[in-house]
């Protein structure tokens, strides 16, 4: 409820809140609530606690398995094109055509593997300008 957000914006440790940085008291001295609307600090707690267990879930979750041999090499072996795309700032719909990124394995460095990554997209109107990353 809007009740919710505003009273979690003070919550704090004597009302069962995890402040992140600084724990301040306050005391509520009148709540007027819409028809219907609650304005029980209880309730966002509850509230609080759901969205704490979905927001910030076990790290790895349980039953995480990563898969087994990968083959790195393989899997950018070939070139990925895109199956759906959002537009998104960097990649308009208006660019949305042939869009595909390559993968190039690069040396192996004492942090593992870097991966050098080439991006093609081409403009959907004709004559299809094309906005690459470069190889």
């Amino acid at each position: 409820t809007n009740y919710c957000n505003l009273r979690m914006l003070y919550c704090n440790s004597q009302d069962g809140c995890h402040p992140v940085k600084f724990d301040f008291h306050v005391k509520e001295i009148a709540v007027e609530p819409s028809l219907g609307a609650g304005k029980n600090p209880s309730d966002c707690l509850k509230v609080a606690e759901e969205a704490q267990s979905f927001l910030a879930p076990q790290c790895p979750p349980a039953a995480f398995d990563t898969v087994k041999d990968f083959d790195l090499a393989k899997f950018i072996a070939k070139r990925w094109y895109i199956q759906q795309q959002m537009p998104v700032n960097y990649l308009p719909a208006s660019q949305n055509r042939c869009v595909y990124a390559e993968y190039q394995l690069q040396e192996k460095s004492i942090f593992g593997y870097d991966v050098s990554v080439h991006n093609h997209a081409e403009e959907v109107a004709p004559h299809h300008k094309v906005h690459d990353s470069g190889k």
